[in-house]
């Protein structure tokens, strides 16, 4: 069910270069950012700077690349820039990543930022970014390249190694801003007439102008995908004030669920993947004769951090967070019910069975579960009924029974050995199947009485008796003996298959165990009278 799910998602009308490009490191691996190039830059001017720049870079001359360590590095990638500008695709989205008005002063300051950051406390850090914000104001494309400086000092922010709350306030301000700036980029016509114009300049039969605005639809997506991306980086890292803070701040944007889901898809592919994986290892594992238990808690394991994961992202309500829950929940039941019949394994059922209810979202598929529950919580404190081993005894219901020995020897010594009640577990369906046998025979024994006595007066005064007492005794006879198998006939139909009857007690192996020394030797009886 939940793959249907995800087909349908994924046939949504996104952009996939962009979805692909949508991770933290988007504007560190940005060519024209990285080449310090406008976006209008020739293919020769790009192949000269990146030949200027390999030479450079390999004396270590120039540093052009922020790395997590706050330093700037030359990327050892940049070879490929070039092949990586031949694609259409790829290279409007560059584009769109990019400084369009002159990018010259933003580049500088982004490269001394990381020191200021580093050295001066938050709001002059701040002030100091705010008055260079406010120069863009005067350029033609100023909200979109001030969008474009937030975001990346928002994501420079998060490379830096800072103090809890120095981090927290610079992330409060620049993914604030960033995010406003890019809705207001959103709404604003003039930034996609751009790029169309970007699109038509470059007359290559392999970009339509359709492509701006699947960007324009992707974009939020695309936006989201980031932040799960270091959501999920500072969760596997255990990062918990990271992983915290961006939680909350994709729950305080109220992004919608369907948007959530299609980014999770981009950015945590693999984590769907574990989890279906892991389903299907657990819905097999019950198959296993030995080491099924080590199974399911191996492959469980692996699934706890991917599931987590989902659930900490997707709200409740998200159709993809219900259906994943669901299958683990659905796979953990088909492993470990059959193994219900083993009295020896219903603990462990137990426990994953409570674990399954933990995961499970559908309502239906909880009460399933919690119906088992109380089925295996059952068994685990009642036994099960001794007449038909289908339901569970009671001990209202119980079958007692004083037994006494039958035999001559023990029978002499009754003095001696005293009668011992014997309790069989029966369940209320078998004792009322008994207590109707009971009526049956009851009432079969005082007709068959009263058919004897009625026999018996016929013979003795039949001579006395005119033709129609003679008629109406034999009417009598006629009507005991059609009730008597009418009844039978009754209670053979009613009676369930698989059930014994109550004389049967007597094969029980505790009546069996208190009765076989009387049967075997009597020499035990008479040690225990001489002694006496």
């Amino acid at each position: 069910m939940y793959q249907e799910t995800i087909d349908k998602l994924q046939e949504e009308r996104l952009c996939e270069p962009l979805m692909r490009a949508a991770d933290p490191s988007i504007y560190f691996q940005n060519p024209f950012l990285l080449l310090q190039l406008p976006i209008t830059a020739s293919d020769r001017e790009i192949k000269k700077r990146i030949q200027k720049y390999s030479i450079l870079g390999k004396n270590g001359a120039i540093p052009v690349l922020l790395d997590e360590s706050g330093s700037h590095s030359f990327p050892d990638g940049i070879k490929d820039i070039e092949l990586r500008l031949r694609k259409p695709d790829i290279r409007l989205i560059d584009e769109f990543f990019a400084f369009w008005g002159d990018s010259d002063d933003l580049i500088s300051f982004l490269h001394s930022l990381p020191k200021t950051i580093m050295k001066s406390k938050s709001d002059d850090v701040i002030q100091e970014w705010t008055i260079m914000e406010a120069a863009l104001a005067s350029q033609q494309d100023s909200v979109h390249d001030s969008a474009v400086f937030a975001h990346y000092t928002a994501l420079m922010v998060e490379r830096l190694d800072l103090g809890k709350r120095r981090k927290n306030e610079l992330r409060d301000f620049f993914w604030d801003r960033s995010f406003s700036l890019w809705e207001r980029c959103i709404h604003q016509e003039e930034t996609w007439d751009f790029m169309r114009e970007r699109i038509l300049a470059r007359q290559d039969p392999r970009l339509q102008v359709e492509f701006v605005q699947r960007i324009r639809e992707t974009l939020p997506c695309a936006l989201s995908a980031i932040h799960l991306h270091l959501f999920i980086q500072y969760f596997r890292k255990n990062k918990k004030n990271d992983a915290e803070w961006h939680q909350t701040f994709i729950r305080r944007l109220n992004i919608p669920p369907l948007e959530l889901e299609q980014a999770l898809l981009s950015t945590g592919s693999t984590i769907i993947d574990r989890i279906q994986h892991g389903c299907s290892h657990i819905a097999n594992a019950g198959r296993a004769s030995d080491d099924w238990r080590e199974k399911m808690e191996t492959t469980y394991r692996q699934m706890d951090e991917p599931l987590t994961i989902v659930c900490e992202i997707l709200p409740e309500n998200a159709p993809l967070r219900e259906q994943l829950c669901d299958a683990t929940a659905r796979a953990i039941v088909q492993s470990v019910l059959p193994r219900c019949s083993q009295n020896d394994q219903l603990p462990f059922v137990l426990s994953w069975l409570d674990r399954a209810e933990a995961w499970a979202q559908s309502g239906m598929l909880r009460k399933r579960i919690q119906e088992n529950r109380a089925v295996v919580q059952m068994q685990m404190e009642r036994e099960p009924c001794w007449f038909c081993q289908d339901f569970f005894s009671d001990k209202s219901t119980e079958f007692r029974r004083r037994i006494k020995p039958f035999n001559w020897e023990v029978f002499q010594a009754k003095t001696v050995l005293q009668p011992e009640t014997v309790t069989i577990p029966r369940c209320p369906r078998c004792k009322s199947i008994h207590i109707r046998d009971r009526m049956v025979n009851g009432f079969s024994a005082a007709t068959a009485g009263l058919l004897g006595i009625a026999g018996l007066t016929l013979l003795l005064y039949q001579s006395h008796l005119s033709a129609a007492g003679f008629f109406s005794l034999f009417i009598l006879l006629c009507g005991l003996g059609a009730g008597i198998w009418h009844l039978r006939r009754i209670d053979f139909k009613q009676r369930h298959e698989g059930v014994r009857p109550e004389s049967d007690f007597h094969l029980h192996p505790a009546v069996a165990r208190l009765m076989e020394p009387h049967r075997q030797d009597s020499s035990s009886l008479r040690e225990v009278q001489q002694k006496m």
